[in-house]
């Protein structure tokens, strides 16, 4: 695949188990549940297919790690938003892309 933006989004819908198609807007955690390792996974790949540089990149600010997914879908599931993590939307991981290093979210 040699459009870098369309292989994200393969890996993004893979990594999601998602077929239908996402918007640019879908938050990489919030809508599409990716958290903990699986978005670690995501990153790996984006530095590795992509080149992409994650210096200066605090995960906890946008990711929640494997141990805390659980308690954070129950809160969920009780009406609770995580409101302790950033948002980041595929759009944006695809701006990351276009630049080759992270960049936080405006």
């Amino acid at each position: 695949m040699s459009d870098p933006l369309q292989a994200l989004t393969q890996i993004v819908r893979r990594i999601a188990s998602r077929k239908e198609p996402m918007p640019d807007t879908a938050l990489i955690y919030h809508d599409l549940g990716i958290g903990g390792d699986d978005a670690g996974e995501l990153l790996d790949e984006m530095q590795d297919k992509f080149g992409v540089l994650f210096d200066g990149f605090d995960f906890q600010k946008y990711f929640p790690n494997e141990h805390e997914i659980f308690w954070l879908h129950i809160a969920k599931l009780l009406g609770r938003t995580d409101k302790a993590h950033k948002p980041v939307s595929i759009g944006h991981l695809k701006q990351v892309v276009l630049r080759g290093k992270w960049f936080d979210p405006a």
